[in-house]
């Protein structure tokens, strides 16, 4: 298919190619600067190095439209541009005509200016006598281009996992493949190649611009994808299930429940906590649980414990409350005692013979004849005389109010006076 160079192409970017050997030449003739538009006097060209190899190139403003050979040939107008490599010149009023030249083979670039105008492109033969240079033909370069934009909004929902993939066919590229990154990604989004996931959260909502920036051997091409995070209300969870509680009748409970490790929510909203099916005899204020259970209250209570998010979600766990009453056990052992006969004996169970938090009573048994018990006093006293000699065991047994029941021996021992 041939090209008409007498009609002007408005664009910002031209794109070169020879794949031969030898001389490429072409002229961009502005168009503007011979109209009087005085805000267009000026224009800034840059040609970029596209082609996989490196190449020489003239790149040069000129003020007439005739091939210069003194300028061709003069090898300090050469430059030298490496794969990825740009040079850039000014053209203006007095100097309105931009030439390229390539010196070596397979050249490929591009031309990118600093406004977008109409322009004559004229291209020039190697040899000079004919117009052949190879327009458009770009198979020894890289190129990159958009080649269809994206639907540039997308939505994703607080708590649930999303995943975006750049459609295949946003970019239009040659030579190679392009890779890709994603600028002002936020941070509950991570990429692998062409595709961005995760999962946000409730501090996540809101929008995010993102840029998808694609890249081929120093060009790139940008889109815009703008992501909505939906804030959806999750309800709280249980955390951890809140350890249970033992308490003894006649024992006073004091127990804070730290509600912030037993709930979580999504740090939205405001959590509101409760605690139902207490017993009489406890207490709660704001989540400190006090009180005295007695025997009657003996067992297991279920308390429930439940927080309540700003939407009216909840969640709710248990506690375990169990009121025991154990049965006394001994303290101090009972040391040995001696009387002599004839002479008054008086012993008093001491108050640590025997542990309990409930009430106890004592009862006695193998009580010798002359020794008598005093239960309320806890007091043993009595005279032995000669007929008593020698060593009594007497059984102490305390009792709770659940007739549980512990048991210490006293030993007294009778001597002669």
């Amino acid at each position: 298919m041939s090209t008409d160079y007498s009609l002007p192409v408005v664009r910002n970017s031209y794109l070169f190619a020879d794949a031969s050997a030898g001389y490429c030449a072409l002229r961009l003739h502005k168009r503007e600067f011979n109209t009087g538009c005085d805000h267009l006097r000026t224009v800034t060209a840059t040609v970029t190095n596209q082609g996989r190899a490196s190449v020489s190139v003239i790149f040069k403003a000129v003020a007439d439209n005739h091939v210069s050979t003194a300028v061709r040939s003069n090898v300090s107008n050469q430059i030298d541009l490496v794969p990825g490599g740009r040079a850039a010149v000014t053209f203006d009023t007095t100097q309105p005509y931009l030439e390229l030249w390539g010196i070596n083979g397979a050249a490929a670039v591009r031309i990118d200016l600093s406004t977008k105008i109409a322009f004559d492109i004229m291209p020039f033969d190697r040899s000079d006598s004919t117009a052949d240079a190879k327009l458009w033909q770009m198979s020894n370069a890289y190129t990159l281009s958009i080649n269809v934009g994206i639907d540039r909004y997308a939505t994703a929902y607080t708590g649930t996992t999303w995943s975006w993939t750049l459609p295949a066919q946003t970019f239009a590229y040659g030579g190679g493949v392009p890779t890709y990154s994603f600028v002002n990604l936020p941070a509950w989004l991570t990429a692998a190649g062409s595709t961005i996931s995760g999962t946000p959260v409730a501090t996540d909502r809101g929008s995010a611009t993102i840029t998808v920036v694609a890249t081929l051997h120093g060009l790139t091409a940008e889109q815009t994808l703008v992501i909505n995070t939906v804030y959806v209300n999750k309800a709280p969870v249980v955390t951890a299930a809140p350890a249970a509680s033992v308490v003894n009748v006649g024992t006073t409970l004091n127990r804070s429940l730290d509600f912030t490790s037993i709930f979580s929510d999504d740090g939205i909203d405001t959590l509101a906590y409760a605690v139902t099916n207490a017993p009489a005899w406890l207490t709660n204020t704001n989540g400190h649980l006090t009180g005295t259970p007695g025997n009657d209250d003996i067992g297991v209570a279920i308390l429930t414990l439940t927080a309540t998010d700003d939407g009216g979600l909840s969640a709710s766990t248990t506690l375990s409350l169990t009121v025991q009453n154990p049965a006394p056990v001994v303290g101090t052992a009972l040391s040995a005692q001696t009387a002599t006969t004839g002479t008054a004996f008086v012993y008093t169970l001491p108050d640590t013979a025997f542990t309990d938090t409930d009430t106890l009573t004592y009862t006695t048994s193998l009580l010798p004849d002359w020794l008598t018990f005093n239960a309320t006093l806890k007091r043993f006293s009595g005279t032995p005389d000669l007929s008593d000699l020698g060593t009594a065991s007497i059984t102490i047994t305390a009792t709770d109010t659940l007739a549980q029941t512990a048991t210490q021996t006293l030993s007294i021992t009778i001597n002669e006076a």
